[in-house]
Order: structure tokens, then sequence, then C-alpha cells
């Protein structure tokens, strides 16, 4: 949390006339601040007790329930991105086995074109998709 005032002076801007009537000097101060986080600063904290007395312990709480149930929703996130992957391996393996299979039942059966086809599109359908999958999570 980063706050940039120093001090809370209200100065929009000031007017510094002098003796010369024809000339005047304006001087501009413009003061930003900057926070960064889910919680008020205390002052605000103060402020909304004056306004509406236990704010401040509401606010917390909120904020505390709100942090929880973000992390209670990337542990979901972790979690099925480790089960997608893993049904991934699954059912690549599968796949290849069955085209493994159906290859060398074919090549044996006296259809080596096919079986031969076969075999060599499903191992390189499982070749080309890990290879993909490797070079997206980088």
């Amino acid at each position: 949390m980063k706050d940039t005032m120093n001090n809370d002076e209200d100065v929009n801007s000031k007017v510094v006339s002098s003796n010369d009537a024809k000339t005047a000097n304006l001087s501009i101060r413009q003061v930003t601040s900057v926070r960064s986080g889910p919680l008020p600063t205390p002052k605000e904290f103060a402020e909304y007790e004056k306004v509406c007395p236990g704010a401040a312990d509401r606010i917390i709480s909120l904020t505390e329930r709100q942090s929880k149930h973000r992390q209670e929703i990337e542990v979901i996130e972790v979690k099925t991105a480790a089960r997608d992957s893993l049904l991934g391996l699954v059912f690549a393996f599968v796949f290849c086995m069955t085209s493994i299979c159906g290859a060398i039942y074919l090549i044996s059966n006296n259809h080596t074109i096919t079986g031969t086809i076969l075999g060599g599109v499903g191992l390189t359908t499982v070749v080309t998709a890990f290879i993909q999958g490797k070079t997206q999570t980088k």
C-alpha cells in the first residue's frame, strides 16, 4: 500500500499578487494520492466509523471473506488443471495403444499398407500433441 500524500493540506491553488496591479503570479500545486490494496487507509476507517459505527469491522470481515473465497477458487483451479493434464495423458495412452494394436492386427492379417498408415497416424498424432503441449506451457 502506497500513500504519496505527506500532509492533509487542502491546497488546490494559491494566488500571490504583487504590488503592481497588472502583474500577478499564479502558483498551482496538485497533490495526488495513490494507494493499492483491499482495505481503506486508517484515516478512511476512522471516517467510516464516525458515519456508521461498526463499519470498520464489517469492512475487514468482508475483505477476509473475499480473500478466503479467492484462495479457495485458486485451489480448485490448480486441482482442475492437474486432473485435466492426467486425463489428457490417459486418453493419449489409450489412443496410442488402440492405434498400435489395430495396426498390428491389420499387418498380421495381410493389410500391411492400412496397418502401417493406422500405426503411423496414431503415433504421429500423439507425438504432435505432446510437442505442442510442451511448447504451449513455456
